[in-house]
């Protein structure tokens, strides 16, 4: 039990340690989707390790089949609420000031997050509002309206907010020219 808690301690600082580099990572280069799952990775195998130490190490290895189970749905159950796409484009909008936006990479997440962007679309510089107009109204052509067969919320959503924002979108594209 000793040597067993001292690992999991080691770990736990290493955790820690992996935390705070992709914090860092995040505040100098913007959140991605390699970053988001890594933290959200490290969350859950926290979470696995507290398991570990209340029920292995307390004598009830019976449990922690099914807690860390249980977790682990939690943890899918979590990451489909929290919409990863829409909150990657939240938290890189502000560095736009700072002219670290990366708005090619904004394009390639999925429909989730278009309307976050659109939301955000004054805080970034005319040339990358310019480009997010054009990629936008581009795609409003089909690339969101299929038939019922290929529904899909995060489409529909994507495609609305372009609806919504469309003479913004177009004024934009033929004002920053």
């Amino acid at each position: 039990k000793v040597l067993s808690s001292t690992l999991i301690a080691l770990v736990m600082v290493v955790m820690v340690s992996a935390m705070q580099r992709m914090q860092l990572y995040t505040s100098e280069y913007g959140l991605s989707e390699l970053r988001f799952y890594t933290q959200a990775f490290m969350v859950w195998l926290a979470t696995v390790c507290v398991i570990f130490v209340g029920t292995v190490l307390r004598a009830n290895r019976g449990l922690f089949a099914k807690l860390s189970y249980g977790a682990g749905l939690i943890s899918i159950a979590a990451l489909h609420i929290i919409n990863p796409d829409a909150l990657i484009k939240r938290t890189n909008l502000p560095m736009a000031k700072l002219q670290k936006y990366d708005t090619a990479y904004a394009l390639t997440l999925s429909n989730d997050g278009i309307p976050s962007l659109l939301n955000g679309l004054a805080q970034l510089p005319g040339q990358q509002q310019r480009e997010i107009a054009d990629c936008l109204l581009s795609r409003r052509s089909g690339a969101w309206h299929t038939d019922w067969r290929a529904f899909n919320w995060s489409r529909m959503q994507a495609y609305n907010a372009v609806q919504n924002h469309l003479k913004e979108l177009e004024a934009t594209k033929q004002f920053i020219k």
